[in-house]
């Protein structure tokens, strides 16, 4: 508010005295002066706020970097068909990987693949059965059971 807009106003054909003009100013200020400090504690508020949200951010951005890392790390090890996961993250230089790319990642378990392969499982798999001892005479052929049995043994028959 300014002092010349209450100058210029008046009450019925008296305007304002001094006195009356100081008083609503000095309230004016008071006035004022409460809203700037709300207005300050809202900002150094807002200011703490930010700094909190910075920090659960960059804490979460740590969390997601780790996590990833954590994935590629398990999926690599998967992937080499690693019998004991603890024991080959303890052989691995972790701190090196964890800056690296994905491919740096499968690469050193390779690599200790090839230097502790007992960490490992064999990349050939054993048959899924073995055959007998001998000891057991073999079957001869009888009538089928199922349907399924007489059909295929009318066409390997009619194939002869």
């Amino acid at each position: 508010m300014k002092r010349e807009f209450l100058q210029n106003l008046s009450v019925g054909e008296m305007s304002l005295t001094k006195e009356v003009i100081d008083a609503i100013m000095a309230e004016n200020g008071r006035d004022i002066e409460k809203i700037k400090g709300e207005n300050m504690s809202l900002l150094a508020e807002k200011e703490t706020w930010e700094e909190t949200v910075r920090q659960m951010r960059e804490s979460h951005e740590t969390a997601l970097r780790q996590l990833t890392f954590s994935h590629r790390l398990e999926n690599a090890i998967r992937g080499a068909r690693g019998k004991n996961e603890k024991a080959i993250c303890a052989l691995l230089d972790m701190e090196a990987l964890q800056n690296g790319a994905e491919g740096d990642v499968t690469a050193a378990v390779e690599k200790l693949r090839e230097e502790a392969p007992y960490l490992f499982e064999r990349k050939e798999l054993p048959p899924l059965f073995a055959r007998g001892t001998g000891e057991a005479t073999p079957r001869q052929e009888e009538e089928p059971v199922t349907l399924a049995g007489a059909l295929k043994q009318r066409f390997m028959k009619e194939r002869k």
